[in-house]
């Protein structure tokens, strides 16, 4: 027996963003291998008959190693008719997609992709923050914390923010301590503004606004807690810092 592999987003967390057909793919899987960053609310949407495997991977704290993922992904889809890969956002980005589709073309096996909302989408939209803008900001850069490695990648991203564009770090505060001191260093102005945003579009949901300069990257991974996190970085995102900043200022003043 042969089955299929089905790659199905969850979304930022919360389940209403889940789409329909993510939905009714769930209802009809055999078997769901599932990532860290699947949310529990999610998990309760897949029927109680529905074989559920936990292969997430968290900073250092691997359950499986990819070798081993693919290795189970194969064996599943020979027992069973529909196989489900949840995988947390959107799987076609930073979401090892690549490397399972490898394996399953190497092997002929049938699959197929289901797009999700991404986390920096969810972002955006919990918000109510315009990722592109006419006059300002219409380009946007999907980074991680290992594109500012190297000055000379840092030195591009600097061009791309001096034309007034945003910038999103996925993951910034795993081993990302060189971020924030790389972009100085090449000159980027102190004064852009940074929105840190946490467990986007769950009702946890936390942000933090500053600036480059200011930033401290010990205190923004403790603001973070472990939890998913995504940095926002641009002129484009100016408006919305300072209204949060101001309606920060305002609600002390109402409390006081």
């Amino acid at each position: 027996m042969q089955g299929k592999v089905i790659f199905v987003g969850a979304g930022p967390g919360n389940p209403e963003l889940l789409t329909l057909e993510a939905y009714q793919v769930l209802q009809e899987a055999d078997v769901v291998l599932y990532d860290a960053l699947v949310g529990p609310e999610v998990l309760d949407l897949i029927p109680s008959r529905t074989q559920k495997i936990y292969v997430g991977k968290r900073a250092t704290n691997h359950s499986h190693k990819q070798r081993e993922i693919n290795e189970l992904l194969l064996d599943m889809v020979r027992q069973h008719e529909c196989v489900v890969r949840l995988k947390g956002g959107d799987t076609l980005i930073y979401a090892r997609l690549a490397d399972e589709l490898a394996v399953l073309q190497q092997a002929r096996i049938p699959y197929q992709v289901l797009a999700g909302i991404t986390t920096l989408s969810g972002t955006a939209a919990a918000l109510g923050l315009p990722l592109t803008s006419r006059d300002c900001g219409s380009e946007l850069l999907i980074t991680t914390v290992s594109t500012y490695s190297d000055l000379e990648t840092c030195k591009a991203v600097m061009t791309f923010l001096n034309r007034g564009s945003g910038v999103a770090i996925y993951m910034p505060t795993f081993r990302g301590q060189h971020v924030l001191p790389n972009l100085l260093e090449v000159g980027v102005d102190a004064e852009l503004p940074l929105l840190l945003v946490v467990q986007a579009t769950l009702p946890t949901q936390r942000q933090q606004s500053t600036n480059l300069g200011q930033a401290d990257y010990d205190q923004l991974c403790a603001f973070s807690a472990g939890d998913p996190t995504i940095f926002l970085l641009g002129w484009s995102f100016a408006n919305y810092i300072s209204t949060a900043m101001l309606s920060k200022v305002l609600e002390s003043v109402h409390v006081h």
